[in-house]
């Protein structure tokens, strides 16, 4: 998209068209990752890369050329005076599929944009569900559908018939089983992807790992929470590496390399309406199976590469 971009990109005030990348709100917290790997595989100078989050925000200079950004965002940037989203050539929504009132406003902009600006104006939307693929395209009056298979690898999946102990207490016992039996058997062990529910016992896994690493000595054990940029970059020769994630970040899953076990824990956290209180809370709730075996797949996709 950057290539076939860059050459014929002209706004109509002689600057060259931005490229805006919406991303969700869950894959956002590594924007900061995102943009650094992209710079490195353009190979271009990072100064043509920027993101825009509600936490974190870069400078947008006239010489930025792909800008990374929250739905939210986007939407604000339009409500606050770039209607047209005049200095944007092309403009990815990823990951509709997980729709937010932002999204839905996004889209419905964006349609209006794209029928003004029928010559120089490229969108595109990129969803995980062939279902919400054709709702999308419906709505973008019968907008046309470009399938992108993903790689399927031949997993390995086993269950446990019942839950001994807590969920941090099985996410560590896994972890260290695995990463020992693949110590002894090979120099560069497969990185592992840990689900847990909520952030808490990520840190908790993240304790309880340092310290019991130490002990065994069984090779070195890179522990990182996928927030880090850490959990991006390649593992060093003959060490293992654990990436800590939620469920908020299934969505950055194809960005991780090197993902050989992932240990689920079934469980997330969502949200729950009573309408008799008029107020939310978040319940700790087992997943489908379905969503456990997609999100294993994402991860491995990319080690087949």
């Amino acid at each position: 998209m950057w290539e076939n971009h860059t050459d014929t990109s002209i706004s109509t005030q002689g600057q060259k068209e931005k490229i805006g990348i919406t991303l969700t709100r869950g894959i956002a917290t590594v924007m900061p990752s995102v943009t650094a790997r992209v710079a490195c595989e353009n190979r271009g100078p990072a100064w043509i890369l920027a993101y825009s989050s509600p936490d974190n925000k870069t400078d947008h200079t006239s010489n930025v050329l792909i800008k990374y950004k929250t739905d939210g965002i986007l939407v604000r940037e339009i409500l606050d005076g770039e209607a047209d989203l005049e200095g944007y050539g092309v403009v990815m929504v990823d990951e509709a599929n997980e729709r937010t009132l932002s999204t839905d406003i996004l889209l419905g902009k964006l349609k209006d944009i794209a029928l003004s600006r029928q010559c120089d104006f490229k969108l595109l939307i990129s969803c995980s569900t062939e279902t919400d693929a054709k709702k999308l395209s419906g709505y973008f009056d019968s907008a046309p559908v470009f399938k992108i298979p993903r790689r399927r690898l031949r997993n390995l999946i086993s269950h446990m018939k019942k839950m001994e102990e807590g969920l941090v207490n099985q996410a560590v016992a896994r972890t260290l089983e695995i990463h020992v039996t693949q110590s002894r058997l090979t120099q560069q062990p497969g990185d592992i992807l840990v689900f847990l529910p909520v952030q808490q016992e990520i840190e908790g896994v993240d304790q309880m790992l340092r310290q019991l690493t130490k002990a065994c000595g069984h090779g070195q054990l890179i522990i990182c929470p996928i927030i880090h940029a850490q959990a991006l970059e390649p593992t060093p020769q003959g060490a293992g590496k654990v990436v800590l994630a939620t469920s908020v970040a299934e969505t950055s899953l194809l960005i991780l390399t090197g993902i050989h076990y992932v240990i689920d824990s079934g469980f997330c956290i969502m949200k729950s309406y009573h309408p008799t209180a008029g107020v939310e809370s978040a319940l700790l709730s087992p997943i489908s199976k379905a969503l456990a075996v997609q999100r294993a797949e994402q991860a491995g996709s990319m080690c087949a590469m």
